[in-house]
């Protein structure tokens, strides 16, 4: 045992540099300038396009920051002043800017304020991969989701507590089927349509019947704000190139249909994007319907407009395979799921818990986490595994981690060690060995390991023999 926690640091030290490095390496302006071209050419174009989305909807109107995540450069675009610290792009695109976004600033995709007003913000990655087509749905999307706020539509909310049944294999089959015929509905000639959303109406009325109605509301929500952005792009892609637009949006469709994808909660941007368009051709003036409704659903004036219908022959998506093939997925990535927590909350080596209940709650400390949001997979309302985790709080702890944990929420962080990890555990700077009779530690605390550093300012750690448990509990300064 001794051996194991007097072991080399060396491993976590190089992770800890890599992350440092990677995150304060700036990449060439020229990136950004060089995207600006897709930014340039549609504003060039809102003019024939902004009315084709929405009345009163102005591209040019609407700040958008595109951030590149490894320099914190953006590039932005369609303000009247620059603010400080930004400066022309250049005489090819002179109204752009190019900067360093403010320390703290969250890189995310979506909407968020900027310089004093609400702003779309763009990560140049995926408008660096983006073809023209894809690059302009990408664009007006970002920038509708920000005008959709002033004309009052509901932000889609978080999933309520117990997050979204997305191991719940019938619910699942039912939503591949719902993505199946939002498809078809989206290719059905005029004269189809009106029986194929009827029938979409109602497996989707059949099948939210066993949710809550707090789920149930959360989908109708989603679907609609996120949808409508979606209809905001193809919109905008449809005017330069209508079979590249299209084709786009059926790969979405089918995409949510696939196996396993159903519960993706990407998926409402598609559906809802189908179901808008259905809409629109079976009522040129729905947009002015729906800005007299509460905005938060679409189902009132899809009812109203395909509710009355005889509903389509639902057999094509074979609702009984799908959900077959879904309880398989669910029964595999509960198993792993399993074997996942097994392997951190019952490590032969080393399992370190450290205890949030009391530490969050310290007066006067600044917490501040990042995570890497495709590591994370919900267990349930409360657990999580990630695959990357910073927790900071100034003056107590510092928490670094790319090995998988065990997240609860507000309460604790476990991670897991093997026997043939090297890690270490130190207090007040001496190396600690345990033994089934140590006594509790108490003191400046740091445990290092490969992928993992956790330093407590004061704190006090426990150890249990019989499962292997480091328990450590943050105290409060000046405690």
């Amino acid at each position: 045992m001794a051996k194991l926690f007097k072991a080399a640091e060396t491993a976590l030290a190089v992770f800890i540099a890599a992350i440092t490095v990677s995150s304060q390496t700036p990449r060439p302006a020229g990136r950004l300038i060089s995207l600006a071209a897709a930014a340039r050419e549609a504003g060039q174009s809102s003019a024939k396009v902004d009315g084709q989305v929405w009345n009163n909807f102005h591209f040019k109107d609407v700040p958008i920051v595109v951030w590149d995540g490894a320099s914190r450069q953006a590039l932005l675009l369609n303000v009247a002043a620059l603010p400080d610290g930004f400066v022309s792009a250049g005489v090819s695109f002179p109204e752009a800017g190019i900067g360093t976004l403010p320390e703290g600033s969250v890189l995310m995709q979506g909407t968020a304020p900027f310089a004093g007003r609400l702003s779309a913000w763009i990560d140049a990655e995926a408008l660096a991969k983006a073809g023209p087509v894809e690059a302009r749905w990408l664009l007006y999307q970002e920038a509708f989701r920000v005008y959709s706020q002033y004309i009052g539509v509901p932000a889609a909310p978080n999933p309520p507590n117990g997050g979204y049944p997305e191991n719940d294999a019938a619910n699942c089959a039912m939503l591949r089927a719902e993505a199946m015929l939002c498809q078809r509905l989206f290719l059905a000639q005029s004269s189809e349509a009106p029986s194929v959303a009827a029938a979409l109406l109602s497996l989707r009325a059949q099948r939210q019947g066993k949710l809550s109605q707090a789920i149930t509301a959360y989908e109708w929500a989603r679907e609609t704000s996120d949808g409508l952005c979606a209809y905001a792009g193809y919109k905008a892609a449809a005017a330069i190139d209508k079979a590249s637009a299209a084709s786009w949006l059926n790969g979405l469709l089918s995409a949510a249909a696939a196996a396993g994808q159903a519960a993706n909660q990407t998926r409402w941007s598609a559906t809802g994007c189908a179901l808008v368009l259905a809409l629109e051709q079976s009522n040129p003036a729905w947009k002015t319907a729906f800005e007299k409704s509460s905005r938060a659903s679409l189902e009132p004036l899809l009812r109203q407009a395909f509710g009355s219908s005889a509903p389509a022959d639902t057999g094509f998506t074979n609702l009984a395979a799908l959900t077959a093939e879904e309880q398989k997925l669910v029964d595999e990535r509960l198993a792993s799921h399993a074997a996942l927590v097994d392997s951190i909350a019952k490590a032969k080596g080393l399992v370190v818990v450290l205890d949030l209940s009391s530490a969050l709650a310290f007066p006067g400390i600044n917490w501040t986490n990042r995570y890497e949001p495709k590591g994370l997979v919900r267990l349930d309302p409360e657990r999580m595994v990630q695959s990357f985790y910073k927790l900071d709080g100034k003056g107590v702890l510092e928490y670094a981690s790319s090995r998988p944990s065990l997240i609860k929420v507000r309460q604790s962080i476990t991670a897991g060690f093997s026997p043939e990890e090297a890690f270490s555990v130190a207090v007040d700077g001496k190396p600690v060995a345990f033994s089934p009779e140590s006594p509790t530690a108490q003191g400046e605390i740091e445990i290092r390991g490969p992928q993992y550093l956790l330093k407590v300012a004061k704190g006090r750690a426990d150890w249990s023999a019989p499962d292997r448990r480091l328990t450590i509990t943050p105290l409060p300064p000046g405690a």
